[in-house]
């Protein structure tokens, strides 16, 4: 019987180091037959992509903004540049200042909040797009 990894499926080998080649997750073996195949090369690898363990706290920082104002009270911005400005705040309170957690607001740690903003702005580029007021680089607004 082949090892994979539990976390990517890929094939493990033997000896060579404690984290999968393909995916840089702790080795967990699981013994698999030898006839199965499975073709996932072009597919998203959301698992070993995507860090679900993290984007609960992101999702808890929402939440808690929907406390504090209203639910769906972010959809109803006119601006990007506020979403910008807060997600500058947290990386630099994180980067600069070394505070893990915003205890001022939520208790939940600058970099959630910094990814829920990105995730908002995200969700502004692709159907509020009428709200995109960056800069440009001769400072004059975009629109």
């Amino acid at each position: 019987m082949k090892e994979f990894c539990k976390n990517c499926d890929a094939q493990l080998e033997p000896g060579i180091s404690n984290l999968c080649r393909q995916c840089y997750w702790p080795i967990e073996k699981t013994e698999k037959a030898q006839n199965f195949t499975k073709h996932n090369e072009d597919k998203v690898r959301y698992g070993t992509m995507v860090q679900f363990e993290f984007l609960e706290e992101v999702a808890r920082v929402g939440n808690a903004g929907s406390k504090k104002y209203s639910e769906y009270n972010w959809t109803n911005a006119t601006s990007i540049q506020p979403l910008i400005d807060a997600t500058y705040r947290h990386l630099n309170a994180f980067v600069y200042r070394g505070e893990d957690t915003n205890a001022a607001d939520f208790g939940y740690s600058h970099l959630a909040h910094a990814v829920w903003n990105l995730l908002t702005l995200m969700w502004f580029m692709k159907y509020k797009p009428e709200c995109d007021d960056r800069f440009s680089k001769n400072g004059a607004s975009q629109k």
